[in-house]
């Protein structure tokens, strides 16, 4: 497959990408009504062909539907791109300062990083800011992606997270915890005897003393999906622990967790 140039307006934000390959999960599209192509964008500052310790780069990987109904079609993708070009633009204090496209994003991270040089001669620390998204799950009712993020513009170690999107595969609607959840409170029991395995942690053990949700009771993580036939819970770092702690990620099988799940909206 050549490259081509794949280029839209989705939610305000430009998206013009390289279609570098398709890279399909046929077993994922087999389970559900849309296709994906993969969507690649890249920049650079102009000293990485010369100094990788004086290089500046920006690197986005992502999804889009090219196929399936719409619209749903259309408001998975305005999703997915507000989400890429939310996590890049990690300059913009508030959501309206996010520029309008990917390669205004790309822009001012390069410029900020020549400002860096200016403001101090012999700066060779590189930066890096990097967005990738996958699709997890895909059925006839619900769609769930993964996006990761990594950035290091100076500081003492590098950020990452995962965000996690779940969808109606029907409408396109975002789907919130409650839209999939019938017991929230049933779930966080069954959540943190994983967790704890996970963890290493014996029931008996205290979640504070060990390090865990700063002091207070056990709390489901901000990002849950579907994976496959289980739920996924992904707890990023600084979110229920110091950095150092790392994330936390864990599954559970649908079958575990069939009687607290809005069947009409998960199961077939």
């Amino acid at each position: 497959m050549g490259m081509t140039w794949r280029v839209g307006l989705i939610n305000g934000c430009i998206v013009m990408a390289a279609v570098l390959s398709c890279q399909r999960n046929e077993n994922l599209e087999e389970q559900g009504p849309f296709i994906w192509q993969e969507q690649s964008f890249e920049r650079h500052s102009s000293q990485c062909a010369t100094d990788s310790n004086r290089c500046a780069k920006m690197i986005a990987v992502f999804p889009l539907a090219v196929e399936g109904p719409d619209p749903a079609k259309g408001r998975l993708n305005e999703a997915i791109a507000r989400q890429m070009c939310q996590s890049l633009a990690i300059f913009a204090i508030e959501e309206e300062e996010v520029p309008s496209s990917l390669a205004s994003i790309a822009e001012d991270f390069l410029q900020e990083y020549e400002a860096m040089q200016r403001d101090e001669p012999g700066y060779d620390i590189p930066w890096t800011i990097e967005a990738s998204s996958k699709l997890l799950h895909q059925s006839k009712k619900v769609v769930s992606i993964e996006l990761t993020n990594y950035s290091f513009a100076g500081g003492n170690h590098p950020n990452y997270y995962v965000s996690l999107l779940n969808f109606d595969a029907q409408t396109g609607e975002e789907l919130q915890l409650n839209d999939i959840i019938s017991d929230t409170l049933k779930l966080a029991q069954l959540a943190e005897e994983r967790f704890r395995e996970v963890r290493g942690l014996s029931p008996g053990d205290s979640l504070s003393e060990a390090g865990f949700f700063w002091g207070s009771s056990f709390t489901l993580p901000e990002n849950i999906g579907l994976k496959g036939d289980s739920l996924f819970f992904y707890y990023n770092p600084y979110e229920i622990a110091p950095y150092v702690a790392g994330s936390t990620e864990f599954s559970i099988p649908i079958k575990v967790v069939k009687s607290v799940l809005r069947k009409e909206k998960i199961i077939e």
